[in-house]
């Protein structure tokens, strides 16, 4: 399977408009040093703190899924949708889940309607394509690339592989 992308935070909710609790930035780093129990564990605290906050619900599906809770893990994303429901950042994370549990179908639907919110998404946008890879839909990604290019000249060497013909067309 393609490597899967999540970003805690990426393109998806902003720190600063979306009063993202304090917490946040050390569970990303409990996540990343392997520490999943005590991610966990101030990711449910940052819940009970701050049940308003989309930020706190996704960390805490991140880290519940980190090991391998994936029921609340789910949970904790959907939660984190009803309450950014023009956020990408939580189906993006969603999608991820989905991936690595092997429903590709689910996490298909879910980096979709991440780039149907956040079309310049790029971390939708390759996982969306790693998938299609995976799948053997070959023609589909080069094709996504180029719409893209355009409109994320930022991430240009992650997309530099496909061959575009004028405004972005294969």
């Amino acid at each position: 399977m393609a490597v899967l992308l999540a970003g805690l935070l990426g393109p998806g909710i902003a720190a600063e408009s979306q009063g993202v609790p304090e917490g946040v930035a050390e569970i990303r780093r409990l996540l990343q040093t392997g520490d999943a129990a005590r991610a966990a564990a101030l990711a449910g605290e940052l819940v009970r703190k701050y049940p308003d906050s989309p930020a706190a619900y996704e960390a805490l599906g991140r880290a519940l899924d980190q090991q391998g809770r994936y029921d609340g893990a789910e949970a904790a994303y959907r939660r984190a949708i009803q309450l950014a429901p023009s956020s990408a950042s939580p189906r993006v994370s969603l999608g991820v889940s989905y991936a690595r549990r092997g429903m590709p179908g689910a996490a298909s639907t879910e980096f979709q309607q991440a780039l149907a919110k956040e079309p310049e998404n790029l971390t939708a946008l390759l996982n969306l394509g790693g998938l299609e890879l995976s799948a053997g839909q070959v023609a589909v990604t080069p094709r996504m690339a180029c719409r893209r290019r355009s409109r994320a000249r930022e991430h240009a060497r992650a997309l530099r592989t496909a061959e575009c013909g004028p405004r972005g067309v294969l």
